[in-house]
């Protein structure tokens, strides 16, 4: 949240907000993104300063004051690896202690959030990184969207780029289907968009294409 916090809701119970909390401790950075591993056992927050801290969420749904700020305390907190915001992040669906995270500078990283270890960083897009998803089926691929208007896949088993899509727009969000082949891109612009790409077929450029936002870029899909 724009504020800097971190709302807990109770969606079975009293469907009410039973904890608030600043990830970062002090400070006013907004919280740009939170994430549940594979498990349901820990979650993420990052900020706009570069940082990901994470919780186990039995400490988050421990008995709080509802509605009112409250101490939490990170089970790890990361290292920014740069003072740029942290735009997108997420847990490997098939690695316990990996996560993956983007940032406004542009780069791509892969860490063990155990250890504290960057495993590869990327520096593929000229501008922001936007988003960023690892496939539901490959342990290797990760897929990542800019406001350069990049397609990017890695193998971050070799550490290496894949290859590289150019769209026509600048891109804003991204999401990858069950299926493992069936790729979502928002994009952002005068007329922004939603285009589906197969991810076998990459290179042909998307097979449909999702209009009706009149302005705003699409910030999820």
């Amino acid at each position: 949240m724009a504020e800097g916090t971190v709302k807990v809701w109770d969606l079975i119970g009293s469907k009410q907000v039973t904890r608030v909390f600043a990830p970062s401790a002090g400070k006013a950075d907004p919280v740009t993104r939170v994430a549940f591993t594979k498990a349901n056992d820990l979650v993420g927050a990052s900020t706009s300063a570069g940082q990901v801290l994470i919780y186990p969420i039995a400490d988050l749904i421990a008995s709080g004051s509802t509605g009112k700020h409250s101490k939490v305390t990170e089970l790890v907190a990361l290292p920014a690896l740069s003072p740029q915001s942290v735009n997108s992040f997420g847990f490997s669906p098939h690695q316990s202690t990996q996560l993956a995270l983007c940032q406004e500078d542009g780069s791509v990283s892969l860490l063990d959030y155990e250890r504290g270890t960057v495993a590869c960083r990327f520096k593929e897009h000229i501008s922001g990184a936007r988003e960023l998803a690892h496939s539901p089926l490959s342990k290797v691929l990760l897929v990542s969207v800019g406001s350069d208007r990049q397609i990017v896949f890695y193998d971050i088993g070799s550490k290496q780029k894949i290859q590289a899509v150019s769209c026509a727009e600048a891109l804003h969000s991204m999401s990858i289907n069950s299926d493992g082949y069936t790729l979502a891109v928002g994009t952002a612009g005068k007329a922004p968009k939603v285009l589906i790409f197969d991810l076998r077929q990459v290179q042909n450029g998307p097979f449909a294409v999702l209009s009706g936002h009149t302005s705003s870029p699409v910030n999820s899909v």
